[in-house]
């Protein structure tokens, strides 16, 4: 899973600036492996020995990285962890990896598309949902999104009140 961005390389001794959200920052643990990639090429495979948090970010140590001149090559790379290192998401909650791909419907069971996007908006993410007939972006707030089933990919909403586009690309 999409841990978090590695943005650069911090101070001489190998550290990283690590920029993820606050649930995974948690899973982070000493001895969680982390893979890093740059355009599906992995650079390195290491286990994490240390994790500073600071405001919106981190300071991460990976075993083997030493120095500065060993950390460089590994900025603007993306960091992937195991998702059985995450904890499950609370009732009505997900994982954004989760939810992409999961089907919606709405509450008569009508299938409208797939979730091909999370948007984050700061203050409720919004999915964007193509299907064959319908393409719409649908914010995450409890009056649309009524269900939430993410083992078995699928959300039920709340038409009611969603502009949706009848295969069009654009919608509100």
């Amino acid at each position: 899973m999409l841990a978090g961005r590695i943005l650069r390389a911090h101070g001489l001794r190998g550290a990283l600036l690590l920029k993820a959200d606050d649930y995974i920052m948690d899973a982070l643990l000493p001895g969680t492996r982390v893979v890093l990639r740059r355009d599906g090429d992995e650079l390195l495979s290491a286990a994490i020995d240390q994790l500073k948090r600071r405001h919106d970010d981190a300071l991460l140590k990976l075993v083997g990285v030493k120095d500065r001149s060993a950390a460089e090559p590994l900025a603007r790379s993306d960091a992937w962890i195991p998702e059985d290192c995450l904890p499950d998401a609370e009732d009505d909650a997900y994982y954004e990896n989760d939810i992409l791909g999961a089907t919606v419907e709405d509450s008569d069971g009508s299938v409208l598309g797939l979730v091909t996007e999370v948007i984050q908006t700061g203050a409720n993410d919004v999915w964007k949902v193509e299907g064959p007939e319908v393409t719409a972006l649908i914010p995450v707030v409890k009056s649309v999104v009524t269900s939430i089933d993410s083992e078995a990919g699928r959300v039920v909403v709340n038409r009611k009140g969603l502009d949706f586009s009848r295969g069009g690309e654009d919608s509100a």
